[in-house]
């Protein structure tokens, strides 16, 4: 899926999200995951963040929430996203921008304490381009970043993904940024699994259909049962999932 398709895909399905990611196992997981791993990084430190690739901004609402004297914002290329970000999730220390990470310029983000890519990375064919540009004129203290690894599946085929990673060539690629690891994992096993992505697709007669459903009566069960496997009987050193907590170590 090329960088367009990208654009089309989610312009047409973030519409009407935010009803099915409040409920989801999978999203009420990984919020688990970076309240935990945000837990490495001292809290007061952080004034300023930036939420790349925000999405309909469910992420960046919980941002928000963990980090209330900090300013959050939320970039994303999808102005539909951008508009259920900006309906849905409000706070005062929040706000949103419709602005392609690819290729926005952050010469006045001197001041930036975090940023965030969560599930972002591997839909950017230019993923090094887009670091090596932000990284260098923003120079955030912090960053965290959430992607697959392993393999690519046929659920990330299917919404754009061009690459999956590895924990070590994560920590190689931010190295060369001078970023070192504070935190880094890659968690899910058995739970959290590409097995699950496809067993998610078969479910509904389109894969898309979840983004716009409100998970309610068995389904809800069904993603309170799922949540609870993922959160208490998954790992956190094993899995399909990376999450990485860096600190600039040159300034």
């Amino acid at each position: 899926m090329k960088t367009l398709d990208n654009y089309e895909y989610y312009k047409e399905h973030w519409e009407d999200t935010a009803q099915y990611l409040e409920k989801s196992a999978g999203v009420r997981w990984n919020k688990h995951m970076i309240t935990w791993m945000l837990k490495h990084i001292e809290h007061n430190e952080i004034k300023q963040i930036y939420d790349l690739g925000c999405g309909a901004g469910n992420k960046t609402y919980f941002l928000a929430k963990l980090f209330p004297n900090a300013n959050v914002v939320g970039f994303d290329f999808s102005d539909a996203g951008i508009d259920e970000a900006r309906k849905n999730y409000r706070l005062p220390n929040l706000k949103y921008e419709v602005k392609d990470i690819t290729r926005m310029s952050c010469e006045e983000a001197e001041s930036v304490d975090l940023v965030t890519l969560f599930d972002v990375l591997e839909h950017i064919e230019n993923d090094k381009d887009c670091l090596n540009t932000f990284l260098n004129s923003a120079k955030p203290k912090y960053i965290m970043i959430c992607v697959p690894t392993g393999k690519m599946y046929s659920s990330g085929i299917h919404s754009g993904h061009f690459r999956h990673y590895s924990k070590k060539g994560l920590e190689i690629i931010l190295n060369q940024f001078n970023y070192t690891p504070i935190k880094t994992t890659e968690a899910g096993f058995p739970f959290v699994s590409p097995i699950f992505r496809d067993l998610s697709m078969l479910m509904s007669r389109k894969y898309e259909s979840f983004y716009g459903s409100e998970i309610k009566g068995f389904a809800s069960i069904i993603n309170g049962i799922w949540y609870f496997l993922f959160r208490f009987l998954s790992s956190k050193r094993f899995g399909s999932e990376f999450f990485g907590v860096f600190k600039r170590s040159k300034l």
